[in-house]
């Protein structure tokens, strides 16, 4: 939905936007289209049609639907999107003051014509409501900042019974909320959580409606996703945290989308990373789908009328963009309610198709899911069109469900203007209309040619066998409804039908969920998995091994037949297999030896090896070392040995002695025939090993080994110096230095710190520099500080941030004038300004000020003049580089810390300074701050990243990234504020103001 993430515009240049007064701005509105003419402005291939089948007043507002076990449609209705007190809204925190006026809509269709006919408010003074999903006669909904159960006792169409069951989710974003709540294959209910944030807390009196466990424990969630058994009260978190969309495809592989990522494959499942907290993964979720920024729409629809006049303003800059741009109708921008079709009224070539909608376009398109290896690619089939665009601006597709008729339903919210408050200057804020359309909505059915409608079966009335045939059936409504009522009723009677099933299904899909439906009754024998291991469907043997990982324990006869995998064909067999090891499987040395030999190369394969506990590592990582050497066998050494190295649960000193003597002497034995492997083996034990304050070269008590770790130092200090080798080779040498005693790394180092060195190997002099708590590093880098170009100068920098200590003579440096204010970055200034420690602060204070200002009105007003100013690009060229390229990229050129600088050439020159001069107008949770103290001393800020059960990872203002093993966090908090301090125009002209924007809108 949100079409600019624009948080944290971290260049540091700007000027103010006021040109024009908000009372001047008026912009004519256009008519909506009446309901009964909506089906003309669509233009939909393959000669499908939008059918309207709901329409104001029976809905308005819709975002979301779910269909009961009898058809009936359960409709999210967003009327509080995206506040409801615009006098008062404020940017970036929540705002009490607006109304909870969000609904939950029963509509049914009394005569079976495929229309809605009768509507009732089911619930109502909801706050954001944004899905549904049924349970025993009602629903659970979640409406920021809770999850509430619904469910109407006496069938008058509303709901007497309204409890709320978990709470604690901050509602901060309207676009960054917890949505989409869908079952999945294993019987518990998937939630998309967003990325505001917050704590999941079980509310007062919600036993009543679901069992509260003896042992629940509020979760704290930040960037993931969460589901809940309501039968049992389990609930746990899930790799994810995108935004609005959640999807399973039939075998239950789970897809979410995010703004500008509109399909992401959630490839690894949180609970099993959790099983080794000494695990760094970036992301557990793989971008099916090339970014927003490069994958095209074609919108068929007009340019609204204020960006019309946003295009008038860039004709008196002198702008010479296209038209496409003017209307900001170019690329993917708002991607939501990503959808897997799954039903079958469609040709079946569609059951491999995500549907996606571009909310601000007025369309939605499809892309193929193509297979590769453990995850997908989601590819564009439709050349220069998309699958269905609207030519009336009103139209505001926003989800999909797969409905009891085979065909997709969609969701249109049906508004004139679907903007985030905090993505508009404020004076076109002020001028539109946000909430006009707040009584109109739409939804279509997207119907084949020569579509014919269905009666719908009443499935509450079926009979325990004939929900056992439903699981067979080719439309996901019928198999998911009959499964869900299948695990309310807990029949015993369904035993047998399901083992019926089991051999006699006419589809793999009624295989698989008869699977699950028998695990859910503890009914699903050793003896019949291990047949169902063997059979040819490789869909059916990840099905299975996902049932087993659910049983408390195997036997050993079993466990021989899961073992057996290990040599599977499919990737996917194999990586789930993984996930079983030292849970559930004892693994041997054979089965992980396959294990590796088949997916040390592929990224995820490898990830899922290493998410076992760490101790099976070391054999693994031996493995590794049997194999041809590649940069995929290194990287695999490289993470099984930093995780052996971080392992802190060694019951005796000696049995940490004795593991990095075992690998150290397994690494010498192949220093011949894997030199990169070994290397990569040295860094990573190293590396890990540094994570709880022990060095390599300490903890080696033999001699034999010590000498060869020093001559090991030797050959790298040469390497790393001889300049006929690759920059690669000479940088994987400069890291060894880091197993020296800190003189001798020190003085190599220093070597590498030589201006003629390049800035490759100088960063990496840095990084070996910084692994040392020795005070004398602070006095290093001051003293090299005269000849380290700008980026070695932040990467300096940072270092000097990250422990008080050298906070300290960081500061006596600039008082000394050693280093000058001037030479510091404002994303450096703004760090310093919230440093805790009084004395330290009083210092900063006196030197460079509080690093900001509070009133940015004043400040926008003082640039004002910039708008008038003409810029030059040349010019602009250079102050790009100097103070923007640290946090951003353009045209190819810096670093992605803030968002993409190409995707605001189409913003005007106002929207710019607005969000340069201001930028905690908007502080989208995805670019919020953190501030991260861990154990040893270290201070460390950026933005997460990625978050997985066991550790951090930050982004730091200078590009850099820090990842923060959760054992070493000592405390984790976020100032609210974006990484990009106030106070930038401290830094930038008002002409150099005007060059910047010149340059940036070229």
């Amino acid at each position: 939905m949100q079409r600019r993430l624009i948080a944290l515009l971290v260049f540091t240049s700007c000027a103010p936007f006021t040109g024009w007064s908000a009372d001047e701005l008026k912009f004519p509105t256009t008519p909506p289209t009446e309901p009964q003419n909506a089906a003309k402005t669509f233009h939909v291939l393959d000669g499908f049609q939008m059918q309207l089948i709901a329409a104001e007043p029976l809905v308005t507002d819709p975002v979301a639907i779910t269909y009961d076990e009898d058809g009936r449609a359960y409709v999210c209705e967003m009327n509080d999107y995206p506040y409801t007190d615009k006098e008062h809204h404020k940017h970036a925190q929540e705002n009490p003051t607006d109304q909870s006026i969000g609904k939950v809509r029963l509509l049914t269709d009394t005569d079976g014509d495929g229309i809605f006919d009768k509507a009732t408010v089911f619930a109502e003074g909801l706050s954001w409501p944004t899905g549904a999903a049924c349970w025993k006669g009602g629903i659970f909904v979640t409406a920021t900042p809770d999850v509430w159960y619904l469910k109407d006792t006496n069938g008058d169409g509303v709901a007497d019974v309204r409890q709320k069951v978990f709470t604690g989710f901050k509602k901060l974003n309207v676009q960054a909320v917890m949505n989409n709540p869908i079952w999945g294959l294993d019987h518990r209910i998937y939630i998309a959580g967003g990325s505001n944030g917050g704590e999941i807390q079980r509310a007062p009196g919600s036993e009543s409606v679901m069992p509260l466990p003896a042992d629940f424990k509020p979760l704290s969630i930040k960037r993931n996703d969460f589901s809940f058994d309501p039968s049992t009260g389990d609930v746990r978190l899930e790799s994810g945290g995108a935004r609005f969309g959640n999807t399973f495809d039939d075998w239950g592989n789970r897809f979410l989308c995010n703004i500008r990522n509109p399909c992401q494959h959630v490839v690894l499942p949180y609970r099993y990373l959790a099983r080794n907290p000494y695990l760094v993964v970036p992301s557990a979720l793989n971008d099916c789908a090339e970014a927003g920024d490069q994958l095209p729409v074609y919108r068929t629809s007009p340019p609204e009328p204020w960006r019309e006049f946003r295009a008038k303003r860039w004709v008196q800059e002198g702008s010479t963009l296209p038209k496409s741009e003017l209307v900001g109708a170019g690329v993917v921008t708002s991607s939501a309610g990503i959808t897997v079709y799954r039903g079958d009224a469609y040709p079946p070539e569609y059951r491999d198709f995500v549907f996606v909608a571009d909310v601000a376009g007025n369309l939605f398109y499809r892309m193929k899911l193509v297979p590769d290896g453990v995850t997908f690619k989601a590819v564009q089939v439709d050349g220069n069109k998309n699958f269905c665009t609207s030519d009336d601006l009103w139209s505001r597709p926003v989800n999909f469900v797969n409905a009891p008729d085979g065909c997709l339903h969609v969701c249109d919210m049906y508004r004139e203007v679907i903007e985030h408050p905090w993505s508009i200057p404020d004076d076109i804020h002020s001028a539109v209309d946000l909430l006009r359309g707040r009584d109109k909505g739409r939804i279509y059915r997207l119907a084949p040619k020569s579509f014919k409608t269905r009666a719908t079966p009443k499935l509450s009335a079926a009979t325990t066998t004939e929900l056992v045939a439903l699981l067979d059936h080719p439309n996901a409504w019928h198999r998911e409804s009959a499964q869900r009522l299948l695990f309310e009723r807990q029949d015993k009677a369904a035993v047998e039908p399901l083992r019926k099933l089991l051999e006699n299904a006419v589809t793999s899909q009624g295989k698989a969920y008869a699977v699950h439906a028998l695990n859910a009754q503890l009914s699903l024998t050793e003896d019949k998995v291990i047949h169902l291991l063997t059979t040819a469907d490789s869909h059916i043997r990840r099905t299975t091994i996902e049932a087993v990982s659910s049983w408390p324990n195997v036997s050993p006869k079993l466990q021989d037949a899961v073992l057996a995998l290990a040599k599977d064909a499919s990737p996917e067999v194999r990586m789930y297999l993984s996930f079983l090891f030292s849970v559930l499987i004892s693994p041997t040395m054979q089965g992980l030896d396959q294990l590796v030999l088949s997916g040390v190369n592929d990224t995820w394969q490898r990830r899922a090896l290493l998410s076992m506990p760490p101790l099976p590592l070391a054999g693994v990582s031996v493995t590794a070392l049997k194999l041809p050497e590649t940069l995929g066998t290194a990287e695999f050494l490289q993470q099984c040995l930093f995780v052996l190295g971080s392992y802190r649960q060694m019951p005796e000193d000696h049995e940490r002695e004795d593991l990095v003597h075992m690998m150290l002497s397994v690494l010498k034995d192949h220093e011949e025939t894997h030199p990169m492997t070994m290397e990569a083996g040295l860094t990573g034990l190293s590396q890990g090993l540094a994570k709880h304050g022990l060095r390599l070269s300490d903890i080696t008590k033999k001699t034999e080994l010590k000498a060869w770790l020093a001559s090991i130092v030797q050959l790298a200090a040469k390497r790393a110096l001889d300049e006929k080798l690759p920059i690669e080779s000479r940088q994987r040498a400069a890291r060894l230095l880091s197993l020296a005693v800190f003189g001798n790394a020190r003085d190599m180092a220093l070597q590498l710190l030589a201006p003629e060195t390049a800035s490759e190997l100088q960063q990496t002099a840095l990084e070996v520099l910084g692994g040392y708590q020795e005070p004398a590093v602070a006095n290093i880098l001051i003293e090299s500080w005269p000849k380290l170009t700008p980026p070695l100068r932040d990467k300096a920098v940072a270092l000097l941030l990250s422990r008080t200590d050298r906070i300290a003579k960081l500061l006596d440096a600039i008082e000394s004038k050693k280093i000058l204010p001037s030479q510091l970055s404002a994303a450096t200034k703004a760090t310093l300004g919230r440093q805790k420690t009084p004395a330290l602060a009083e210092r900063i204070a006196k030197i460079i000020g509080d690093g900001g200002s509070s009133n940015r009105k004043e400040v926008i007003t003082k640039y004002e003049p910039v708008l008038s100013m003409t810029g030059d690009t040349t010019r602009g060229t250079k102050i790009y580089e100097t103070l923007c390229m640290v946090c951003h990229r353009h045209l190819d050129r810096g670093n992605d810390v803030g968002p993409n600088l190409g995707t605001i050439k189409a913003w005007t020159a106002e929207q710019i300074l607005t969000n340069v001069l201001d930028p905690n107008r908007e502080v989208s949770p995805n670019f919020a701050l953190y501030i991260v103290e861990t154990n040893d001393g270290r201070t460390l800020s950026g933005l997460i990243t990625s978050e997985t059960a066991g550790n951090l990872t930050l982004k730091r203002a200078d590009g850099g990234t820090d990842t923060v093993l959760r054992s070493e966090i000592k405390s984790l908090t976020s100032p609210g504020i974006s990484l990009m301090p106030e106070g930038l125009e401290a830094a930038i002209t008002p002409q150099q103001m005007a060059d910047l924007i010149a340059y940036l809108k070229h």
